[in-house]
């Protein structure tokens, strides 16, 4: 009775145990990136890695990884063969090493468990007119492990990294000119404008500490020259690059200036556009100053300003009103579009835009070839290549030319508050021809493709805001979309002014026939009479 018990007692064992093994699960594995693309220089190397994870189940799972012929040559892993446990996350490095050929290596590698095959792709461009930027951060203290490296080229963002161990392998990148930008939140951005011409290109970055507290304006002096009796606005840009939030007081002649607020709360690294404008003034210069103080501190704007009496305004005559900036904080990298608005007096004729100064400038449109009296004419127009001077804007008429100077500074930091206002001049700017379009739509003309253009381009502006926060660079991609909407609108809503209808080339073709109509009566009226 007692053995029988005891086989009972093994049998369910067995059949436990024997269940227990059937229902094993083995962890889901699942692998990211399932696609690597990379390029290198031959001879190059490149370091990068798969991260493996085993999602449930509950056995450990090993897992085997074997790399296809096409791509033996070129690339290695350290471990082929390692095992999971359930839930666990596992880093894999892989090395790709170049040969000296220039060509492609594309093919798959498989891991593979006792029940499961998975594949990553791999993409290996080997190719000459590639190279890659090593870098390195020090301070006066010494190595800089922590710092975020930004690459552009042409104003794009092209590569973004992170470094924790004081130095950064970018990808590899075509041959050109570049803008690398490093940043740690206790110094000051290092930025180098550098050529790439080789596999590798060392970088050696040394960072300034940021002090306590660092006030300063954009730019930190003003220029403007204005007609008698005429107001001006300008903007200056507040920058806080101290490690305390500041609150900054100002304080000026409000005889001279008008600003809108006396008191500004800044928070560490932040920006502040501040707009102001100049009262109207007798003829004569004036150096004027606005104090900024903080903590005990004063920082000191000055503002010299050239009031012209109005006989040697020259051409301004044919504007009963123009608007357009009065100081602009342009970027290296980047263009600036602002459009300048002109309602004309009583006056016809043509009005074409020029310029005089260094900074790069296109017209949307250049000329209007006939206006007339009433008119709202509106130029866009693109800044680039910018350099630190007055720069005059010049619309040339019948009746001389009228000089729109503008101060010009240079910036390398491309802050919110002034991409911002390119950002909603340029809206206004798209609004205004809208209610244009609108105009036109009520007497009959078809504006169909200037509402789609339009349209358009407000979108591209929606999507730049979108973008402000996470890549500015992005957002300047956007905004050049939206303008580059222009001339096709201003075909459309300004034809008659862009195209006039040629009737001086009518009257002069009826001047020209008028002796031959003249000749031929009187030939056929002799022929009649013999």
């Amino acid at each position: 009775m007692e053995e029988e018990e005891a086989m009972k007692k093994f049998v369910v064992m067995a059949v436990l145990f024997s269940f227990s093994i059937a229902h094993a699960l083995e962890p889901a594995i699942s692998i990211t990136p399932s696609r690597i693309e990379e390029k290198l220089a031959p001879l190059g190397e490149i370091y990068g890695n798969l991260t493996f994870f085993a999602g449930g189940g509950d056995e450990p799972v090993e897992l085997t990884i074997e790399v296809d012929d096409s791509l033996r040559d070129v690339l290695s892993f350290d471990q082929y063969s390692f095992v999971l446990n359930p839930n666990e996350t596992r880093i894999l490095n892989y090395k790709i090493s170049a040969k000296y050929v220039k060509r492609s290596y594309v093919g798959k590698v498989r891991i593979s468990s006792g029940e499961q095959v998975t594949w990553v792709d791999f993409s290996i461009n080997v190719s000459t007119g590639l190279g890659r930027f090593i870098i390195e951060a020090f301070s006066d203290k010494g190595l800089v492990r922590n710092f975020t490296v930004r690459i552009y080229k042409e104003g794009t963002l092209v590569e973004r990294g992170e470094s924790d161990k004081g130095y950064y392998f970018s990808d590899y990148l075509d041959y050109g000119e570049y803008m690398v930008i490093l940043q740690n939140p206790d110094y000051e951005d290092g930025r180098k404008a550098v050529k790439l011409e080789s596999s590798e290109r060392y970088l050696r970055f040394n960072l300034t500490p940021i002090p306590q507290k660092s006030f300063f304006t954009i730019p930190k002096e003003v220029i403007l020259q204005l007609c008698e009796g005429e107001e001006a606005r300008a903007l200056v840009t507040l920058r806080n690059e101290g490690r305390e939030p500041l609150s900054v007081r100002l304080s000026y002649d409000e005889d001279v200036f008008n600003f809108s607020v006396r008191e500004i709360e800044m928070e560490t690294g932040s920006s502040y556009g501040l707009p102001f404008s100049v009262m109207p003034l007798p003829p004569g210069s004036y150096e004027e100053e606005v104090n900024f103080s903080f903590d005990g501190e004063v920082s000191k704007l000055k503002v010299s300003l050239e009031v012209l009496p109005s006989s040697e305004c020259e051409g301004r005559e044919v504007f009963s009103g123009v608007e357009h900036p009065r100081n602009l904080i342009l970027h290296p990298q980047f263009p600036r579009y602002v459009p300048i608005y002109v309602n004309v007096s009583n006056y016809m004729g043509s009005m074409v835009i020029s310029k005089q100064g260094e900074t790069s400038f296109e017209a949307h449109p250049r000329a209007y070839k006939e206006v007339g009296p009433g008119e709202e004419l509106v130029f866009l127009v693109k800044f680039f290549e910018p350099k630190d001077e007055i720069f005059y804007v010049q619309i040339q008429s019948n009746k001389g030319v009228a000089q729109l100077p503008i101060q010009i500074s240079t910036s390398d930091i491309l802050t919110e508050d002034v991409m911002m206002e390119e950002i909603d001049e340029l809206e206004g700017f798209f609004s205004f021809l809208k209610s244009r379009a609108m105009n036109l739509a009520v007497q009959g003309k078809d504006v169909s493709n200037a509402f789609f253009s339009i349209n358009t381009a407000l979108i591209y502006l929606e999507q730049a805001r979108e973008a402000m926060n996470s890549d500015r660079a992005k957002a300047k991609e956007y905004v050049d979309l939206a303008a580059s909407q222009t001339d096709a609108i201003l075909e459309d809503l300004y034809q008659e002014a862009l195209h006039p209808f040629p009737y001086h080339v009518i009257i002069l073709m009826l001047m020209l026939l008028l002796p031959l109509s003249i000749y031929v009566l009187r030939h056929f009226r002799v022929k009649k009479e013999i």
